[in-house]
């Protein structure tokens, strides 16, 4: 609605009466222009509202309005910040500078929904309703419908109420829509283009996400998303009614189009079930409107019982499997979770004679049989529903005795890799061993599932004394929770507690409170873990040691000359092979490292691969590293680097890692990305999921790539399978072999054996000597200081 449907505010005796004699500041007047509710308005409409506002302030702790009391007055936040608790719910939200609240009382004499406490000193500007009427704001200004207030309190109930028996009585985490519904939304959500463009989804996963939706009405005139905001946590289905669809011309507040309407069965808002994206129109109801919403959280949720279902049958399936009969109950949901399903198509190979044995592996359906086999073979094949395949060459770390095919019907098995059986099965390994006749080996004991040893992480602590001697020197970067230092030793001859010699280290700074403040508690504890899980290997930056003090944790690792980025785009080396292949075959053995251990990178990109002085490949940031012991479904990591499983929400293993890095090839190889859409996050996931597919000239390829380089197009195309166990890294069940990746003709020249053992002297590539940085970071640079006080508490930093 434009200025014209606002032309009211400024007329009449009455408006004009109530405003007299008051005067305002021009930095009032500045804040409410710049404020997104009044963001249609003109000039004038501006300058009566601020010479309504009262300024009011609020003590750290003090409550604002109070849930369930009846209200007369709306804010707007001029300074500071506000936390939004709902009864039996929690914190839901945060408000800061230019957000409002309590618009509900005014309009619809509703109760106060939520209680709004001032966190810190706050500053308000307060509207009365006797203004809010008078200036006839209510039919002038779009409340959009804010889930937050509205529904983050169910699914903040869900999310505690997981596990816990449901009371009498209590209905809030009852979904409200019938059987009959279901089926309406299911329909609904299987035609919206762009949500099947991006993932692949069942009707069951459709019908499990209808369950989860929630009615809200909606009134006439309300805005149920506007473009630009950036909480985007919900999905909406047009039950009834109708919507435009309008965007805002170049960026223009006063200029806005219509594109379109929605109507009985659309759908929109896509995008903010997967990925923390800002919203790209604004959505108006242009009568009165039902909506189904599906929430993000409800959303993976929904998926992941999908997820379970399946788990339960697999869980049900090992129950048969005699030798692992004493596994406990949840031992087998983690044994379930663990295993990788690999089907085989009729006569397609699943291992071949001589290679080694590096799976365990359990046949459930189908047959395998010797290729080429006679009858004679027949005590060779498997065909029994919990048969255990090739298992004494496995426990023996030998070889295939044959080459094995899938019988006519296929077969589905179960795979485990040899790190997950030891770490998993070791305390079943006697009985493994007596169901085929070998003796019970002794008797293993069992191994405990964690990425890294807590032993070997406590000794990764960073003397106090030493820290206290170290100069910091240089701001090397900045990060989301603080900035990254250059540090030096105090004396010479380097510092014991890091080997002598390492004059020049890199500190990395976390603020605890912005840690607590984003949530990020657990990305920062398994960043440590994960760096002391690979704190031997070369490919990886190392970890010197961690320290604390009241405001933050600190980092110290190796120093790095430049990124590859940097180093790429300042020294021209894109499309050139002999420096893009050895950093491509360091990278697949940090990669081949981490995936030993169970632990998906995810964050795959050439920002996050450094060089050091030598040139030799270093990979750091393992803030998205996760282990995963069988899938997971979060989507986190850069799209255009992500697989296109991790969009599925079917979940996904550590073997996305290899997609990302057929990616990579590509960037390094052409100096763009094959799949970069820009700002369109939904087209980038749809490019994607389409990858290489198509035929010569119509594949993304560019032309010049396939006439210069055959062997780089073919290792990205083997390397970029939509089928993870189909990705040339990847064995035929599901899990690293290398050989043939290795193997590949555009690796000809380099030396695996050195790369891996970190014994190459120098890289292809060796940086300059000079170690400024790309940019001297500026003050807008640093993320904002968030300090803990003395009455917080941090019970995330014990290790550290």
């Amino acid at each position: 609605m434009g200025a014209s449907a606002c032309s009211k505010v400024t007329s009449g005796d009455k408006r004009q009466a109530l405003v007299a004699g008051k005067k305002v500041d021009e930095k009032t007047l500045s804040f409410v222009a710049g404020v997104s509710l009044f963001s249609y308005l003109e000039f004038e409409e501006h300058d009566l509202i601020a010479r309504c506002l009262e300024e009011c302030e609020y003590a750290d702790k003090e409550d604002v309005v109070t849930e369930g009391d009846e209200g007369d007055t709306m804010y707007i936040i001029q300074s500071g910040k506000a936390v939004v608790n709902i009864k039996d719910a929690g914190q839901v939200a945060k408000l800061s500078a230019g957000d409002y609240f309590g618009e509900y009382s005014l309009l619809w004499d509703q109760p106060r929904s939520a209680t709004i406490t001032a966190k810190g000193k706050m500053k308000c500007l307060s509207l009365s309703r006797e203004h809010f009427d008078t200036l006839e704001l209510k039919d002038s200004l779009h409340f959009p419908k804010r889930a937050v207030l509205n529904q983050a309190s169910g699914d903040a109930k869900e999310e505690e109420g997981k596990g816990k028996k449901k009371k009498k009585g209590d209905k809030s985490k009852e979904a409200n829509v019938t059987d009959e519904e279901v089926n309406t939304i299911a329909d609904a959500l299987s035609k919206n283009q762009k949500l099947n463009e991006a993932m692949d989804l069942s009707r069951e996963m459709f019908e499990a996400m209808a369950r989860s939706c929630r009615l809200l009405a909606v009134k006439q005139g309300d805005i149920v998303i506007k473009q630009g905001d950036k909480v985007a946590e919900e999905m909406y289905i047009v039950k009834d009614g109708e919507l435009s669809v309008s965007i805002m011309d170049g960026g223009s507040k006063s200029a806005v189009t219509v594109v379109g309407q929605k109507t009985t069965g659309d759908s929109f808002g896509e995008l903010a079930l997967l990925l923390d994206a800002p919203r790209g129109a604004t959505i108006l109801a242009v009568s009165e409107v039902n909506l189904y919403t599906l929430h993000r959280t409800a959303f993976r949720s929904s998926m992941r019982a999908v997820q379970d279902n399946k788990s339960k049958d697999v869980i049900k399936f090992l129950g048969t499997v005699q030798c692992l009969g004493s596994l406990l109950g949840d031992e087998k949901t983690t044994c379930a979770e663990a295993f990788l399903a690999v089907k085989f198509e009729a006569g397609e190979e699943v291992f071949r004679k001589g290679d080694e044995v590096t799976e365990f592996m359990i046949l459930d359906k189908g047959e395998l049989c010797v290729k080429g086999g006679k009858k004679s073979d027949a005590e060779e094949r498997y065909n029994k529903s919990g048969q255990l395949v090739a298992c004494e060459p496995f426990l023996l770390n030998g070889t295939y005795k044959a080459t094995m095919i899938a019988g006519l019907e296929g077969a589905l098995l179960y795979a485990l890799d040899r790190d997950s059986f030891q770490t998993l099965l070791s305390g079943v390994e006697p009985v493994i061993r007596q169901s085929i006749g070998m003796d019970d080996g002794g008797g293993k004991k069992k191994k405990k599932t964690t990425i890294a040893a807590d032993d070997g992480a406590r000794s990764l602590r960073f003397p106090p004394e030493m820290f206290k001697e170290l100069k910091r020197t240089r701001i090397l970067g900045c990060g989301g929770f603080g900035t990254v230092w250059m540090v030096e030793q105090a004396g010479a001859g380097g510092c014991c507690a890091v080997g002598k010699g390492a004059d020049q280290m890199a500190m990395k700074c976390v603020m605890k409170g912005l840690v607590a403040k984003t949530n990020s508690k657990v990305a920062i504890q398994n960043e440590r873990k994960v760096m002391a899980a690979m704190v031997d290997n070369p490919m990886t930056v190392r970890l010197h040691g961690t320290f604390k003090d009241d405001q933050n944790v600190y980092f110290l690792m190796d120093m790095a000359t430049m990124n590859l980025q940097r180093a790429y785009l300042t020294n021209k080396l894109f499309g050139k092979p002999e420096h893009a292949s050895f950093h491509i075959a360091s990278l697949a053995c940090a990669l081949e490292a981490l995936h030993v251990r169970r632990i998906a990178y995810r964050d795959v990109k050439p920002e996050n691969i450094l060089l050091d002085p030598a040139g030799r490949v270093k990979l750091c940031d393992m803030g998205l590293a996760k282990m995963v012991p069988g899938v997971t479904y979060s989507v986190v990591g850069v799209p255009e680097y992500c697989a296109p499983e991790v969009f599925s929400g079917q979940g996904y293993s550590p073997t996305c890692d290899w997609w990302a890095l057929g990616v990579l090839i590509f960037e390094l190889m052409t100096g763009g990305n094959p799949f970069n859409k820009g700002n369109d996050i939904m087209s980038t996931m749809t490019a994607v999921k389409k990858g290489f597919a198509g035929e010569k000239g119509k594949d993304g390829i560019p032309y010049f790539l396939e006439k210069k380089h055959p062997d780089a197009v073919a290792i990205i195309k083997e390397t970029c399978q939509k089928q993870p166990k189909k990705r040339l890294p990847v064995g035929k069940t599901g899990h690293d072999d290398l050989a043939k990746f290795k193997a590949h003709a555009w690796f000809e020249k380099i030396d695996w054996e050195g790369v891996a053992a970190g014994t190459i002297e120098k890289g292809s590539f060796v940086p300059p000597a000079d170690l400024k940085p790309a940019k001297e970071p500026h003050p807008e640079d640093l993320p904002e200081e968030v300090r803990m006080k003395e009455t917080e508490k941090c019970d995330w930093d014990e290790d550290f």
